[in-house]
This record gives C-alpha cells, structure tokens and sequence, in this order.
C-alpha cells in the first residue's frame, strides 16, 4: 500500500473541496456529526444474519514510538500535498498521530467490486463523492458523510479495514484516502483526493490484501477488528476536542432510541451503553430531555408493545375523509379514557403510497401516544428505519 496521487490535466476544471462546513455548524458540532454520521450508516447496514444489536467501538488511541517508524514511512509522502494544501503542521507529528477509531461489528462491510466501479457501497465510500446509492428509505449516505472522517483529521486522512458479510473467506480488504484542497506542486496540479491502496496496471486503486502488511496496520493503529464482518475506520491525527469522553453525550442525546430498544450497543470510552446502562449514564450525559428518565420509561413503554397488534386502526379512508368520519364516538372515547389516565395509547394509521413508477403500496405508521405528568413539558419523536 502507497500513497497515490492524482495528477490533474490542465484541460479538467478545477473542483474544491467546499462541503466540510456542513459537518461543523452552529447547530451541529463536528462532535456531534462524528457520532451520528457513521452510526446511522452502521445501522442502516446491519447484516442479515445478526441476531440482536448492532455493536460499535470508538477509541481513541495515542501515539507509541514503537510504531514511529511505520507511520513515518506510510505518511511521509504525504507531507509535501499537505504542505501544497496549506495545512499547518507547526504542531504536528506525522510519526507520532492520534487515531480515532469508529468500528461496527455486525454489518455487511463495504460490499461490492473492490477492482472496478459498480453501484454498491465500497465504490460509494471509496470511489464517490457526494453521490450514493443507498435506498431513500435509509438514514444515512456515505456520499458526503464520510467527509465527517476527514474532517475529524488534522491532516484529513482515514483508513478503512472492512470485512464483508457476503464472503465466506473473510478477506480484510484495507484502504486509505485524504481529502485535501486542489493544489500545486513544482507547477504539477493535484488532485483533492489521494488514495493509499495498491496499483493496479493501470493506476487503478486496489485496496491492501496482504495479510502480512494488514497486520502491521492493525498492530500500529490498535484496530480491533479480528475478521468479524463490519467497518473499521482509522481518523489518522484526531482533531483535539474528540476524546472519547466529549462524544459520549452526543451518544446518549442522538441515539436513545435504538440503544432502548437493543438495536445498538455501543463502547465508549471504557463505557457500555447499551439498553440496560443507558438509564444511569443518561442522568449524567443525558441533558434535560434524557436525565430526568420519564422519556426513557416511555420509550421502554413502546418498545414491550410494538410488536403486539395496535388498540386501534383507522379506516383506510381517514386521510381522505377525516377522522371525525372514520371513527366512531364510541371509539374516540375509548381512546380518550386511556389518555387521560396516562395509558400508552398505540393507534395504527393505514396509508397507501404511490411510486414514481405507477406501482401503489399500502403500507401505515404507528403512533404511541402518552399524556404527560403535569410538570413535564410534552414532546414529538418521529423514528424512522425501526
């Protein structure tokens, strides 16, 4: 594996890099976006064949001289894109980095051709930007999400060890990628994206296959991963301010719902947050809408009842007619007796969608609806994707 790159022809316009802004704002932290980025696409790739929760780790690992030698030789070529890229390195080590790690156990991996383009995601994630070909349905896009990575980087480089669901060898296919500015060298134009990967006869990117060079990764970057399916990414000099500790919160406040109803788990800073946990951690990192524990006890609440039949379906006509219409007195009283003295009200709505195509699916949403103690302040959560 060697860095690699890319020459621009001075016939081909000149693109820069301008969406990194989007995952540090006023309104979401870059701490925040790390979180909740690759969570949504570790469960939206959960595999088939898990039974139980999805399990992600996030670590951070600090610089070993033991391993300076490696990383000095892996990053070193690097160096003059940076400096090319304007990026200050006053403060900074290539042979010594800070790695976050953000891995998922559980998922499908990257799937899809490693040697040619195809419409899977490790073409997505590796060979894309700012296009995907995730269904609508799902809740994340590596298009632009995996920018979160390198934006998490001083020196806006991964690496990604992934293991694919989908093969029974459980081959480890290992690459890496910065993400720079356009930039110049010696009058030579360079391209944005640099891979690290191994060539192909004609330039292609391949991802590290060798077992014996995978292994020297692992053992420098404290990678966890054996060969279970899944993603390991490697944020190669962590921007301060993304300890383990500081992304814990935005665990707990962005991924309650999944987390209560065991569909994640998550290792955290020598913490276990998962659906028996949750409740105490959340009354230290939860904030106001979690630390309290009477939206945590509602979410309990629905997760027992979600599977049983609903108290109540409306008529296929209610969009259309009203509910006043399509649901009787007697009905609407029922209802309204077992909200007022704060039972969990669950009601299913029917709907029929239409595609693009013509073709008509009747599908529904759920609603669980619960009166709220005096002193609390009410609340609407829309959960899509469970």
């Amino acid at each position: 594996m060697k860095c690699m790159p890319r020459i621009i022809p001075r016939s081909e316009v000149d693109l820069g890099i301008t969406q990194r802004d989007q995952f540090n704002t006023d309104e979401f932290s870059i701490q925040e976006t790390l979180v909740r980025e690759p969570h949504q696409n570790s469960l939206d790739g959960k595999s088939i064949a898990l039974v139980g929760p999805v399990t992600t780790r996030i670590r951070l690992v600090q610089p070993s001289a033991k391993n300076s030698a490696y990383w000095s030789s892996l990053l070193a070529p690097l160096q003059p894109h940076l400096e090319g890229s304007r990026i200050d390195l006053t403060n900074l080590n290539l042979a010594m980095p800070h790695i976050l790690l953000i891995e998922d156990f559980g998922t499908t991996g990257l799937l899809g051709s490693f040697d040619a383009k195809d419409n899977l995601n490790f073409s997505d994630f590796w060979r894309r930007f700012g296009l995907s070909h995730k269904k609508g349905g799902a809740g994340g896009r590596w298009g632009l999400g995996k920018l979160v990575f390198t934006s998490a980087s001083a020196i806006g480089t991964l690496f990604g060890l992934t293991v694919r669901d989908n093969d029974p060898s459980g081959e480890r296919l290992l690459m890496g990628q910065a993400i720079l500015n356009k930039h110049r060298i010696d009058d030579i134009d360079y391209a944005p994206h640099i891979f690290f990967a191994v060539p192909a006869a004609d330039g292609f990117q391949l991802p590290e296959r060798d077992a014996t060079n995978i292994e020297a990764f692992i053992a420098a970057s404290g990678i966890s991963r054996i060969n279970e399916p899944g993603l390991s990414i490697a944020v190669i000099c962590a921007r301060e301010g993304l300890e383990p500790h500081k992304l814990l919160p935005h665990v707990i406040t962005n991924y309650f719902f999944p987390i209560l109803t065991n569909r994640l788990i998550v290792e955290i800073d020598n913490k276990i947050v998962d659906k028996d946990t949750f409740q105490s951690l959340a009354t230290t990192y939860g904030g106001p809408t979690l630390a309290d524990g009477h939206l945590i006890k509602f979410i309990r609440r629905v997760d027992a009842v979600r599977q049983s039949s609903p108290m109540f379906s409306l008529a296929e006509g209610w969009v259309k007619d009203g509910l006043t219409a399509t649901t009787s007195l007697a009905q609407l009283a029922d209802l309204r007796s077992v909200y007022t003295t704060e039972g969990l009200v669950f009601v299913r709505a029917p709907l029929i969608l239409q595609r693009k195509s013509g073709v008509t699916e009747t599908t529904y949403v759920d609603a669980f609806i619960q009166k709220t103690p005096s002193h609390i302040k009410g609340q609407a959560l829309f959960v899509r994707g469970s």
